[in-house]
C-alpha cells in the first residue's frame, strides 16, 4: 500500500516507542498499562494541540503468536490513537515481525485498516524526514545514502546500551558513523533513554522489568524540528527496585508504594517465615505490586538483571558472531548457524 505523508504536519509531534503488548505472558496488567499509557499520551496531545504521533516500533511483543486477549487490547489501543490524531506514523520493530529476515509478515496488519495510521514497512522519506523500520540483512548499508536531516528508526546501533549495564558490541553492522547526514536521529528498540552525538534512543513507554531497575526515564517525547526534544514521564508507570532488607526496613514507606515491583536481598538473620510475614506486610500495607525475597546473599549486587527478562534481537547477532568464529575441521559454521536459527 502506497503511503502519502506529504500533508502530515510535522511542526510539533509526540513520539513514543516500545509498548510490547502481550509482554509477561500476555499479562492483563501489562496490557492495561499499555492502554493507560496511550490514554496519557492522548490527553497530553490534546492539552498541547498536537495532531501527529510517531511510534518507533515494537507495538507487539510476541513474534510467533498473538493471544486473543492481547489482540483485543492491541486493537483498542490502535483505535484510540486513530481517533485521537490526524496522523499516526507507525514503524515496524523487530518484535512485530514473524520472520527475522523479512518484514512481509507481522503481528499488526490491521493497522492498515485505520485511515489515520500509516504503517512503515520500508524506508520512507518525506520532506526533511526519513522513517526506517527494523533493518534486515544488509539494509543497514542504505542508511549512509539517506540525506534527510531528521531520521526516525527502530535500530540496533553498536556501542549504545541495551540496558543500564550491557553495551551493544560492534559486529561490523550498523553504527553511529552511518548517520553522517542527519542533524538528529531518534530510535526505538533499546529501552534505556540515551544520547550520543546526533543519535537519541528516546526510552520505552514505561519500565517493563528488572532490566529497568532504578531507571524511570521512560514516557513520551515532544519534539519540533530545529528544537531539542522534551521528555515527560507517565505518572502511572510501574517501577522496579532492589534493596537490602536492612535498607528497606529503615523507611519502607519512602521506598515502596503501589507502583513498585521490589526484590529484597536478605542481609541479616531471618527465617523464611519471617520473610513471608514481611513480604505480606509490604504487599498489604504498602500495596506493592510484587515483593520477592532473595536469601543467601550478603549484598545487593545482583540487583538488576534477570537475563530471562531481556529479549533483544542483539542476542541473535552475538550468538551468530560466536558461531562464525569457531575454528574447526569437523564442524561447518553455516550449518551451526542454521541449526541455531531453527530452534
Amino acid at each position: 500500500m502506497t503511503i502519502n505523508l506529504d500533508t502530515v504536519d510535522f511542526s510539533k509531534t509526540i513520539v513514543i516507542t516500545d509498548l510490547h503488548y502481550g509482554m509477561r505472558n500476555n499479562s492483563k496488567q501489562h496490557n492495561t498499562w499499555c492502554t493507560e499509557f496511550l490514554e496519557f499520551v492522548v490527553a497530553r496531545a490534546k492539552e498541547l494541540n498536537i495532531r501527529t504521533l510517531l511510534f518507533l516500533g515494537d507495538w507487539s511483543h510476541n513474534r510467533n503468536n498473538v493471544n486473543i486477549s492481547t489482540l483485543n487490547y492491541s486493537h483498542n489501543g490502535m483505535k484510540l490513537l486513530n481517533n485521537s490524531f490526524d496522523n499516526v506514523i507507525m514503524l515496524l520493530g523487530n518484535h512485530d515481525l514473524y520472520f527475522r529476515d523479512t518484514l512481509e509478515l507481522h503481528s499488526i496488519p490491521y493497522a492498515q485498516d485505520f485511515p489515520n495510521i500509516h504503517l512503515i514497512d520500508k524506508i520512507t522519506t518525506v520532506k526533511d524526514f526519513c522513517f526506517v523500520p527494523w533493518l534486515v540483512g544488509d539494509d543497514y548499508k542504505k542508511i549512509q545514502t539517506i540525506k534527510q536531516p531528521y531520521l526516525f528508526c527502530h535500530a540496533e546501533i553498536a556501542k549504545f546500551r541495551m540496558n543500564a549495564h550491557v553495551e551493544m558490541p560492534d559486529h561490523g553492522g550498523l553504527n553511529a558513523e552511518h548517520f553522517q547526514h542527519q542533524k538528529l536521529v531518534f530510535s526505538g528498540h533499546f529501552h534505556k533513554r540515551q544520547r550520543k552525538g546526533n543519535i537519541c534512543y528516546i526510552g520505552n513507554a514505561f519500565p517493563h522489568n528488572y532490566a529497568d531497575v532504578f531507571d524511570d526515564d521512560r514516557g513520551l517525547m515532544i519534539w519540533s524540528p530545529g528544537e531539542e526534544p522534551i521528555f515527560e514521564k507517565w505518572p502511572g508507570a510501574p517501577k522496579y527496585r532492589v534493596y537490602n532488607l536492612t535498607e528497606a526496613l529503615q523507611d519502607p514507606t519512602s521506598l515502596i508504594d503501589n507502583k513498585t515491583f521490589v526484590r529484597i536481598t536478605v542481609d541479616c538473620d531471618l527465617t523464611y517465615e519471617d520473610s513471608a510475614f514481611i513480604r505480606e506486610l509490604f504487599e498489604t500495607q504498602l500495596n506493592a505490586l510484587d515483593v520477592s525475597f532473595i536469601h543467601g546473599r550478603s549484598d545487593g549486587d545482583d540487583t538488576v538483571l534477570d537475563d530471562s527478562e531481556i529479549n533483544f534481537e542483539s542476542v541473535d547477532s552475538i550468538v551468530i558472531s560466536h558461531l562464525n568464529s569457531i575454528e574447526s575441521t569437523t564442524m561447518n559454521n553455516q550449518r551451526l548457524i542454521e541449526i541455531y536459527q531453527s530452534i
